[in-house]
Order: structure tokens, then sequence, then C-alpha cells
């Protein structure tokens, strides 16, 4: 059993009772922990993204404008998960479409946490692009696919060129000139394919 006592100074210490010789119980040792504050989240965020910060159970969907605080949200959201909630920061998933996006989220969660005095790896964090997430996952967990140990990942080109050598099968399809377009060279086919393969 364990007793938390507060000492005379106002430190905490755990008391730690186990049974003594004759079954009688015994303080047996008495550990000091220092008492450790945790930062106050504070946040000069307006009501609407207040809500979406402290909403910690469930999904949020946030739709907003450009320039309205959508990042900033995401940001403090994130500060107020380590910083308030405790939560472990490879708990946390952050996926962005663009490059761009995630360096600024980065950088705004980096900047906030340093501020809070807060140690944190952002490697630790799901945090990037849909494809560089997909990929940590896939690297983190690749024992438990089918790919082999160097697998290779497609770019846009590599993935052009395998519709390219392929270009005669998919022109076997009914109506395929709707999407691959009749007047184009088997290269240009390839490259409209592809454009609708990544539509959907």
């Amino acid at each position: 059993m364990e007793n938390i006592s507060v000492l005379p100074n106002g430190d905490c210490c755990n008391t730690l009772n186990r049974p003594a010789k004759g079954g009688l119980r015994a303080n047996l040792e008495a550990i000091k922990q220092p008492i450790v504050e945790k930062p106050t989240f504070t946040t000069d965020a307006n009501e609407n993204q207040r809500s979406a910060i402290h909403a910690t159970v469930g999904p949020v969907l946030i739709t907003a404008g450009p320039g309205t605080g959508k990042s900033q949200t995401i940001s403090e959201r994130v500060t107020y998960l380590i910083t308030a909630q405790n939560v472990p920061q490879e708990s946390i998933m952050v996926v962005t479409f663009t490059t761009k996006a995630a360096r600024e989220l980065s950088t705004r969660i980096a900047d906030r946490l340093n501020a809070l005095n807060i140690s944190f790896n952002l490697n630790e964090m799901y945090l990037g692009t849909f494809h560089a997430v997909c990929m940590k996952i896939l690297s983190e967990y690749q024992e438990y696919t089918r790919l082999k140990k160097h697998y290779n990942l497609q770019d846009e080109f590599d993935t052009q060129y395998f519709i390219y050598k392929k270009i005669y099968d998919y022109r076997k399809i009914p109506d395929y000139k709707l999407i691959l377009g009749a007047d184009r060279t088997p290269w240009g086919q390839a490259e409209s394919l592809m454009k609708w393969v990544n539509k959907v």
C-alpha cells in the first residue's frame, strides 16, 4: 500500500507500508520526491479555438478559411495535450497535405514547447505530410508487412514509367480514350492515367 504524506516543509513523500514480522504493518522507508511544477497552459486563442484545443476525447474537425488560425489552433492543441494532459509525444499524430505546412507546424510546436521549457523530441511525434507519416509508420512496423528489407518507394516519375510500360494493356479497356486521351503519345497517356489515379 502506498500513502502520500506531506512533510512539515511542504514537500511530498511516498511512505511505503509493508507487513512487518508478526503481521504488523510498519513504515519501512520514506522516499522523498521533489515536487515538479507543471507549466501552466495559457493561450491567446479565441473561444472557438479554445474549444478545439481543449477537446481531448474523440476526433475534432476544424473548418475555417485561410488566415483564421488553424495552424495556431493545432499547435496549441498539441502543446495542451503534452503539458496539461500528459499525453506521450509518440502518441500524437499531426498530418498535413504539404511539406510547407508540416514545417510551419513543426516550428510552431517547437517554439511553443521551448517557451514553456518542456523537453521534447519532434521525431517522436508522427508529424508531417501524409507521405512522410506513412513512411515513418512503414519503417517502424515493416516487420509486420510483406515488404522486403530494402523496398523501393516509387516517386512520380517511377509511377508514370510503370504505367507507360503497361499502356497497351490499358488501351484494351473499353472507352480508354476518355481517360487516356486519343491524340496523346503513350507517355502522355501514362501521365493522364496517373493523374486520374491520384485523384482517386
